[in-house]
This record gives structure tokens, sequence and C-alpha cells, in this order.
């Protein structure tokens, strides 16, 4: 080979001088025929031997992989990687790689029938003396013995040593990433190069892609690699580093950000959060943000929206957030080796590997509680990596490194990368060994762990009941009374109410009307109200301040989640002061009209108008309702109000109002009572402490 083959372009054409900024590039065949170089389509050993055990034949036509399907998968496991599990129990994906099974696993990624997770896992459920004597019964004693010597030697010389069929990929992705126009090579974000060339990962822009770079990995002859070339030039794919990559690919703090990186957010009760997400949740889903992402996953894919979506998305927010507060508990929020502070390229390292039990990754343990995760993440001994630093740890690329660059630089810039990169590794060695937890200033309380469940909202819901019930010295409450007094929802009273009822814990009056606590549900409030006393004494607070100081009962602060969001903030005027103005309004209607008769309709108008002038008479919002909701408000404010006040009664035969032409019902007819009428007359102020204090309302 002559020395122009060295020197071309990313096009492939040839020059006499080096075409810097553009690297040296050996030919195929020069990768393929040099000696310190190891691509082949033959087996390994063990691979060999198991293609012989099943009388498995390979044509030079065929592809090497083509025979794999999920039932020889579960022989291969067991033939050739069984035998190192056994040695070494936890065994790491990184070291299958530097033994040369990498191959394997880059085919087994393409095969979406196959998980290797659910195979490793039928049989690593059993101890190894289990193991040891299935390989005796399917090998035969000798063969498994050779089996299980030749994985624990193997095992042992991988230490420091790196294989060839590693070194030759690596010197493969450089040539690749020349030839794709990549010059000088480094992440498109950042300077991160050939120093760290197995960090550097290509990133498809579109959601299409035809190519991943483990495909370059399957030994691909020089025919095949002008194809797999072809491709990722067609892909249009950027080069980035992984901790950037990451950030291409992630969905949930990239599109909800502005949850999980909130400032304040541990500042906040484990109620706030929740109520927070699902009000950010409510709000997205009328954004324009959120209609692109359902046409682009779903709509444009013919597949239904899932109607438990938010409850999902919901879920990996705060999976999100337990990383964010574990982290910054734990580690600062930093990688250990290099003090990158983004979360989103942040994962765990084990400095023991063989104290690695439940945490494979950060996603294998974020389903548990905070303080779970984090007290996992110290007995198993794990730091905080970004991905970049992981890889460079795990893959020991500073070992081959030397081999890997040659023929593509010039000696002099071999040693001054590796040298980098040697000092960069070490440094990241001593950071690892040298971590400790500041365990004395450790928060371990669980900023998400709400006190009460969804599940277990009953439970404030009746403790809620019994508190009403005994500061209005009663028995039994009004359903829109109740709704009322405590600023509530009606949901209140068709989810949270009804439930009780089924437990058995209030029950109905025979007219439906009135509402009381059983004797099991007295005894259940009771026993409630000792158990989680703290809560119980912030309800009865809230609602003594709410009933006694005429202000809106804001209970618990937050609401619970949109399905059940019962207690909710209003910014209305008092209830005594609300009651005033209708008697006003209603004796406005009856002088006008010349008679004491009227219905609730009739009001309507002037509500409306009293409301533009800001003199808010409901506990409503009346601009946002049609007009058969307000008179429906209007009915159930006279309910639950004015007719227990006695201001206001039903006229059961009025004189003014006969059946309509358009129905055969009669409208409800009412009056303002003498009382009303002097309350009138006098005044609010006059009329607070002689008419408002009742002991049938109050």
């Amino acid at each position: 080979m002559s020395e122009k083959d060295f020197y071309c372009d990313s096009r492939g054409s040839k020059s006499n001088q080096p075409c810097r900024p553009f690297y040296p590039l050996p030919s195929f065949n020069h990768l393929k025929n040099t000696a310190h170089v190891f691509v082949t389509n033959e087996f390994s050993d063990e691979e060999l031997e198991f293609l012989e055990e099943e009388h498995i034949l390979i044509q030079d036509s065929d592809s090497k992989w083509s025979w794999l399907t999920s039932e020889l998968a579960e022989k291969y496991f067991v033939s050739v990687l069984l035998p190192y599990y056994i040695i070494k129990p936890k065994l790491h994906r990184e070291d299958l790689y530097l033994l040369g099974f990498r191959p394997f696993f880059s085919k087994l990624s393409n095969q979406k029938e196959i998980h290797f997770s659910v195979i490793k896992g039928k049989y690593l459920n059993l101890d190894a003396e289990r193991l040891i004597e299935y390989l005796n019964e399917k090998f035969g004693v000798d063969k498994a013995k050779r089996k299980l010597e030749n994985a624990k030697n193997r095992l042992s010389s991988i230490t420091d040593t790196i294989p060839q069929s590693t070194i030759a990929q690596n010197r493969l992705k450089i040539k690749l990433l020349s030839d794709l126009g990549f010059s000088p090579i480094k992440c498109k974000e950042c300077n991160t190069g050939v120093d760290l060339l197995v960090a550097l990962q290509l990133h498809h822009p579109t959601e299409s892609k035809d190519i991943i770079l483990q495909d370059l990995y399957s030994s691909p002859n020089e025919e095949e690699y002008k194809i797999i070339l072809e491709k990722f030039k067609s892909d249009k794919v950027e080069l980035l580093c992984s901790n950037h990559h990451l950030e291409k690919q992630v969905f949930y703090p990239i599109t909800f950000g502005d949850i999980i990186f909130k400032g304040d957010l541990f500042s906040m009760p484990a109620e706030g959060i929740d109520v927070y997400i699902d009000d950010y949740l409510s709000s997205f889903s009328k954004t324009e943000r959120y209609r692109e992402i359902l046409y682009k996953k779903y709509t444009s894919n013919n597949l239904d929206i899932p109607s438990d979506l938010h409850i999902k998305w919901k879920y990996q927010i705060k999976r999100w957030i337990k990383k964010r507060f574990a982290f910054n508990e734990l580690f600062d929020g930093k990688c250990v080796a290099c003090g990158d502070s983004n979360l989103l390229h942040l994962d765990l390292h084990h400095i023991i590997p063989e104290l690695k039990d439940l945490i494979e990754n950060w996603q294998s343990i974020s389903k548990l509680d905070c303080d779970e995760i984090m007290r996992q993440i110290i007995k198993e001994k794990c730091v905080s990596l970004c991905s970049n630093c992981h890889i460079l740890i795990t893959s020991k690329y500073h070992i081959s490194m030397r081999e890997v660059l040659k023929g593509f630089f010039t000696q002099q810039e071999i040693d001054k990368i590796s040298e980098e990169v040697i000092l960069k590794y070490n440094a990241s060695i001593e950071k690892i060994s040298n971590f400790s937890y500041d365990l004395e200033n450790i928060n371990f309380k669980d900023p998400l762990k709400l006190e009460f469940s969804q599940d277990d909202i009953w439970k404030i819901h009746l403790m809620t009941t019994y508190y009403y019930l005994k500061i209005k010295e009663r028995d039994f409450f009004l359903k829109n009374e109740i709704l009322y007094d405590l600023g509530l929802l009606d949901s209140f009273i068709s989810h949270s109410i009804e439930r009780l009822i089924d437990m058995g814990f209030v029950q109905k009056s025979d007219s439906s009307i009135n509402y009381s606590l059983t004797r099991e549900g007295l005894n259940k409030s009771l026993n409630l109200i000792h158990e989680h006393s703290k809560k119980a004494n912030k309800i009865e607070e809230q609602i003594k301040a709410h009933l006694y100081n005429k202000k809106r009962f804001e209970f618990l602060d937050y609401a619970y989640s949109n399905k059940d969001k019962c207690f909710v903030k209003r910014k209305t005027i008092s209830k005594e002061e609300s009651v005033f103005k209708y008697c006003v309004i209603i004796n406005d209607l009856i002088t006008k009209k010349g008679i004491n008769e009227f219905t609730t309709k009739e009001l309507i108008p002037l509500i409306d108008d009293r409301s533009r002038k800001r003199e808010k008479v409901l506990t409503i919002d009346e601009n946002k309702r049609s007009e058969s909701s307000n008179w429906r408000a209007i009915a159930r404010e006279f309910q639950s109000r004015l007719i227990p006040l006695n201001l206001v009664e039903e006229v059961e035969n009025p004189i003014s109002y006969s059946l309509t032409n358009s129905s055969n019902l009669k409208p409800k007819v009412y009056r303002l009572t003498k009382k009303g009428v002097n309350i009138v007359k006098k005044g609010f102020e006059k009329s607070l402490n002689s008419y408002f204090i009742s002991p049938i309302y109050f």
C-alpha cells in the first residue's frame, strides 16, 4: 500500500499531502490486514464450540449472526456466557464486551423479540451449585469443568487488557467518523474527541433511522461497510459525546423542566408538589406543545391516546424529581470525577463492584421512595458520574488508546493525547476512591411522600366531617351548607361523602337532605385524630378560622388531584355580606314589581349587573357560567343560606305565576320574609349581630 492511501478526505479522494484538518485514514483493507488489528469474521473459541454443538454452518454468503433466534439465543447464553456468570455472578456488560462478546450484543439489540435480561434472569435466580449441576447434566462433567476453567482464566486476564476485537471496532469507528466528514473528530457541543472516542455517538436528528453505530461492530466486509457509511450519510447524523447525546434523547426533563428544576420545589410540602404537578399538566394540556406531542407520538402513528397519559407523565416527572433530590443530597448534584452538574448527564457507578445488588443504573431504583433510594445508594457504595466519565472509567480506553490511534495520528500526537487521558483517568479514580458520604448532613426526608396517599384521602374527609359537626355543635349537616361553609366543590359530596357512605361511616336521612356520622364513623374519626394528631389539629384550626373569622377555608393549602380537587381557594366576600346583598337585590326586584314574589331566574340580570360593578354576590364566577348554571347556582345558595336563615321562604300558592306554555312544571317562587326586609332597612353593619348569629345555621 502506498503512502497516498493514508491521505484522503471525507469523499475518499486521494492527495499527496495530508488533507488537514482531516486525519490520515488507513484504507479498509489496511485495517483488516494490519497485524495489530483484529477485524475478522471468525468466532471466539467458545462461540465456535457452540456452533458445533448446535450443528450451525456459516456460509461465506451468510451474515455472521443470521442464525440468531430466540431459542438459539438462550442456548448461546447457556453454552457461552453462563460459565462466566457462575464464576462472577455480578458480571458487568462491559466485562463481556472486553471478553469479545460485543458483536453478539450488537446483533441482539436489533432483535426486538429477544430479551437478554429475561434469559439471564431465568438462570441467575438459581444458586451457583445448582447451575454447575445443570452444566454437568447438559454437557457432561469434563466439558462443563473445562468451560468453567476457561471462563475463570479469561476473567482474570481482562483486568488490564483489552480484546483485539474491541480495539478493531474502535479503529473502524475512527475511520467511519472521518469518512462521514467529521474533522476534527469531536463532539458538536464540546471538545470531547478521540481522547474519549468510546463516548462519541452518532445522533439522528430525525425520528426515522436505518442504521445505528452498533451495526458497525458486527465485523462488516468492505461492501457492507460502504452500505453502512452511505446510510449514515443519508441520515445526516451529528457527532455528540454521550453527555450531550443524552440531552437529545430524554423527554421529561426537557418538556417538564419547569417542574423538575423549579428553584423552590423542595421548600413546598409533598401535597404542594403533588398538586403543583397536577395544575401544571392541566395547563400544559391546553398548549400547542401538548398537541404537537400527541400528534407526533400517537395520532401520526394511528395510536389511541392513553386515557391515563397525565398519570404516566406525573409518575415519570416524580422519578426525575427523586433523582434531583437524591443526587443533591448525596453528591451535591455533581459528577464526583469532573464536577458536571447537569442532572441529565449523571448516573450511578459502583466503587466496589462486588457490592452491586439492586442498582443496575438510576432507572432500576427510581421507583423507590427517596429515602430508600439514598440508603440503597449508600449501602452499595455508589458515586455520581456523568456519562462521559462513567465510560472513561468502565471502558478502560486509556489502556488500548495508543493501539487504537496508531496509523491515524503521528506518534507525537498520540503521546500527547495518551498522556492527557491517563492523567484524567488517574485523577478520576483518585476522586472516586476518596469520596465519602456526609451522613450527618444528608436529609433523608422524602419530599414527595404524602402523609395520605390518594387511596387514603377518605381519612381526611372523615376528619373534616367530624370537626365540622363538632364546631357547629350539631349531629347532622346539609349538603349545600357544608359546601359553602368550607368552600368545597360538589365533588366533595358526589365522590368523598358517597365513598364514606359506602364504607359505613356516614349515613343519609330518609329525605336525603341531611347527612350524619354513624357510630362506626364517629369511632373511626376519633382513632384517625389520635393517629394523625398534627394533621387533625390543622384541619380543626382551619375550619374554625373560616367559620369564626369569616376567612375562606384553605384546606391543607393545597388540593390533592384534578379528579378529587374538593378543596380549593376562592376569592370571595364574607358569607354575611353576600347574604345581605342578596336581600338588597331581592328587595329592589319586589319593589319594582310591586309584589313580594319572585323566581331565581329573575335575579340573574340583577346579579350580572352587580358583578360588572365588582359587587360579588355569588361565590362563583358568574361571567363564566351559562344562564342555566347561574340559575341553578342561585337556587343552591337559597337552599343553603337564605332559607335556613329565615330570610327567604318558598311560596306554596303564588298569585302572580301560573303554568307556562312551554312546560308543565311550575317554577319555584320565593318571597322575602319580614326578617329579610328588616335587614335591608337597617343596613349591613347594624344587622350583623342581631340577625346573622342564628342557632339554626351557625
